[in-house]
């Protein structure tokens, strides 16, 4: 006996065609029903609170007669995140580069602007995915984010985050 016959039925009995419907149908029900449970939760790594280290860098800040930052401020997000205190302060001139007309470029610090590098400490919630300032705000390398201080509103970028001991 052949297992698909000339009518094209499995073992004479059920057609294949058949069993590619219940198949289909079977499986919409369970993706169906999947997405309606919520699916299967992996496990995450949550702390409840964690002290971190945060190096941010500001970019192309106009020289002026006062920092824009100080050490001991507070920094916030855009949205009113708490995301720690200032204790480092450094500034260097911001690089310009320049084309050459032999088509190399050089680079050259900039007489008007200045970038800092700012050392915060702060805590937070860590997860499997990175630190989260007030478990909301991600602090995550080359991340951009929007903070404001005393005297400071406008963009910087995350350049490290570690877990402080």
């Amino acid at each position: 006996m052949k297992a698909i016959d000339k009518n094209g039925k499995l073992f004479g009995k059920v057609s294949i065609l058949d069993i590619i419907i219940v198949v289909c149908i079977v499986f919409v029900a369970a993706v169906f029903l999947l997405s309606r449970s919520g699916g299967v939760k992996l496990p995450s790594k949550t702390s409840a609170t964690s002290e971190y280290s945060l190096e941010l860098k500001a970019y192309s800040i106009d020289k002026g007669d006062i920092s824009p930052f100080e050490v001991g401020a507070s920094l916030y997000g855009s949205n009113g995140e708490y995301i720690g205190k200032i204790t480092n302060i450094r500034s260097e001139p911001m690089p310009i580069k320049v084309d050459q007309p032999d088509g190399t470029f050089k680079y050259f610090d900039s007489e008007k602007s200045l970038d800092y590098y700012l050392t915060v400490d702060g805590s937070g919630k860590e997860t499997d995915k990175g630190f989260f300032a007030q478990g909301t705000l991600g602090l995550f390398p080359n991340n951009s984010i929007l903070v404001s201080s005393k005297n400071y509103y406008g963009n910087v970028v995350v350049l490290s985050v570690e877990k402080k001991v």
